[in-house]
């Protein structure tokens, strides 16, 4: 039963990545930086809103929860781990960055 599940969460593969593009907008994503308070972040913007920020010394990635993360949790049942396994490939992908761990944030940073 196992192997099924994984089967199904693979042929998904494409569709996370078109809905995960059509959401994070990453040809549109203004970066900004904030040298005196958050000097060790990267944060990523879409019309004023922190869609995801990088923690430059630990490599974490983290993903805004009610823009990104939560339409994977409700709209295709996904489980924490399940979100971060889908989410650190496309992330790595899209971003060209290396070897990351991504989380889900809550609150934006930069508020």
């Amino acid at each position: 039963m196992k192997n099924f599940i994984n089967y199904i969460k693979e042929s998904k593969q494409d569709e996370y990545e078109k809905i995960f593009l059509e959401l994070a907008h990453i040809d549109e994503l203004e970066i900004k930086f904030d040298l005196i308070k958050y000097n060790d972040y990267i944060f990523y913007f879409y019309n004023e809103t922190e869609l995801f920020d990088q923690y430059k010394k630990s490599r974490d990635f983290y993903i805004n929860y009610n823009e990104i993360w939560s339409f994977f949790k409700t709209n295709y049942n996904l489980n924490y781990d399940d979100i971060k396994s889908i989410t650190k490939d496309l992330v790595e992908r899209h971003f060209k960055l290396k070897d990351i761990t991504t989380n889900m944030n809550y609150m934006s940073v930069m508020a």
